[in-house]
């Protein structure tokens, strides 16, 4: 006799029992929760680079404004306007992580303020969000 046989009918058997469906669903789960944590720490991770990348061509591109006219720009607007016979930003940068085009300004005397208050003399910047302010 068949070990797949049925002893009561002798037919075979089919379906599947409550246990099985429940651990099967309990693995699908986990291994969906596994996949999202990864995926979110992915997204984290590229927005982290985007931001460095970001940070990184605006501080050249006020660098070779200071070198091209002897001060900082005052805003964005003059390294985006052209004012000076150059154009040394396209627009103004975004900040990935924040999901804004505000940034905190850091000025020559080294004081700081947000991009949409008055400043003067855009030396450096930084992003608003607190786990990405020393990038």
């Amino acid at each position: 006799m068949s070990p797949y046989l049925n002893n009561r009918n002798s037919k075979l058997e089919k379906g599947f029992s409550l246990l099985e469906l429940v651990m099967s669903i309990s693995l699908a789960t986990i291994f969906i929760g596994t996949a999202a944590y990864f995926y979110s720490d992915a997204i984290n991770t590229a927005k982290g680079s985007s931001l460095k990348q970001t940070l990184i061509e605006t501080r050249k591109a006020i660098d070779l404004f200071y070198k091209a006219t002897g001060r900082y720009p005052n805003t964005f607007d003059e390294l985006t306007s052209g004012a000076n016979g150059a154009v040394y930003l396209r627009n103004k940068p975004y900040d990935p992580i924040s999901q804004t085009y505000d940034w905190v300004i850091v000025m020559e005397s080294g004081e700081t303020k947000l991009s949409t208050l008055p400043h003067t003399g855009v030396y450096d910047i930084r992003s608003t969000s607190p786990l990405y302010y020393y990038y």
